[in-house]
Parts: structure tokens; C-alpha cells; sequence
């Protein structure tokens, strides 16, 4: 399984390739948009896990930047093991199947959840059939705001005065003018 991640782009219509190496039994290819992502540090914590049997698989993953969207997914192996079911808090964004074949296709979803809070949170998924799974999950970590403290003016005169403040944090982009807006 590989992920990439395109930075920067504008709004519109974008391909994604996929090229295999060798013949797979079965595949599913999802490619998912998300707005208002950190373009400096996008991806925080990853976390993955697989098993050759179980029904709810789940990963453990670290959210450490507030307002956070962790995304991942699961894959099946056997195409009669879906539909899902999301845990707790996950919005599925999608539950397909290759075929229908128990050995020859895979079943796999995915969503996203929203974390406002750091801290550590399960990501998982629950299948209706026991069956060899992976799963994964990606924390996104949202884009920063610049942190801006005002103070006082001083100095204050019938011509002028000066305006004071701190930026205690850039954000996530290059800062390239500084200044008040009065």
C-alpha cells in the first residue's frame, strides 16, 4: 500500500495513475481530496496494523496538533466480508468490494475522523466475516494560524503613535510583510 500526498494545488480535475508491477488477485484504488491542510508539515502520525483473522480491526494513532482529521482505511482479503461498519466517530467515506469472491477479491473502506483535542484515539472498522485484514491511518494536520498578540499604543501624539504587538507564532507559511492594519 503507498500513499502520496500532492501539496499546493488548485481547484480542479487531477489524474492519479496507478501501475502495477506484477498481476494482483484484486485491487481497489480511492483517492481522496481534503482542503485546509498544512502545506509546510501535512501528515503527522501514521499507524498500520494486519492480522491473517478477525472481524474489527484498528490502529492506535497519535493526534498531536488540535483541530486534526486522522484518514484511513481497511482492506479485506474475500470480497463477501463487507459491508462495514465505521467505529466510533468515523464518517465513512467509502465501503466497495472488488468482486464477490471469498478468496480472489477484497472488500475495503475508509473514512475520516475529526480530533479537536491532542491526545492518542483508536481508528478502526468492523467486518460482518472473519478474514486475513490491514489497516491503516494518517493524521492530517491542519493548516496553522499565525498567532498575533496586540498591546498598547504609545508614544501617542496629535501626528502619529506606536503601535506595538508580538507574533508569537508564523503559521504555516513564510510570513513576507509585517505590519499594522489601522
Amino acid at each position: 500500500t503507498t500513499g502520496t500526498a500532492f501539496l499546493g494545488q488548485t481547484a480542479g480535475s487531477y489524474s492519479v495513475a496507478v501501475n502495477y508491477t506484477g498481476s494482483p488477485t484484486a485491487d481497489g484504488v480511492v483517492a481522496l481530496s481534503y482542503n485546509a491542510v498544512d502545506q509546510v508539515t501535512p501528515i503527522g502520525d501514521t499507524a498500520g496494523a494486519d492480522s491473517t483473522s478477525g472481524t474489527n480491526p484498528s490502529v492506535s494513532i497519535d493526534v498531536n496538533s488540535e483541530y486534526s482529521l486522522v484518514v484511513g482505511g481497511v482492506s479485506f482479503r474475500g470480497g463477501d466480508t463487507g459491508p462495514f461498519t465505521p467505529g466510533t466517530g468515523t464518517t465513512e467515506r467509502y465501503d466497495f468490494a472488488s468482486g464477490a469472491h471469498s478468496i480472489h477479491d477484497d472488500s475495503y473502506a475508509g473514512g475520516e475522523e475529526g480530533h479537536d483535542v491532542t491526545g492518542t484515539y483508536t481508528f478502526d472498522f468492523t467486518s460482518s466475516l472473519t478474514n486475513a485484514w490491514a489497516i491503516a491511518a494518517v493524521v492530517l494536520r491542519p493548516i496553522a494560524n499565525a498567532q498575533v498578540t496586540t498591546q498598547a499604543a504609545t508614544s501617542i501624539t496629535s501626528s502619529g503613535a506606536t503601535l506595538n504587538g508580538n507574533i508569537t507564532d508564523i503559521g504555516s507559511s513564510n510570513v513576507t510583510v509585517r505590519g499594522f492594519d489601522y
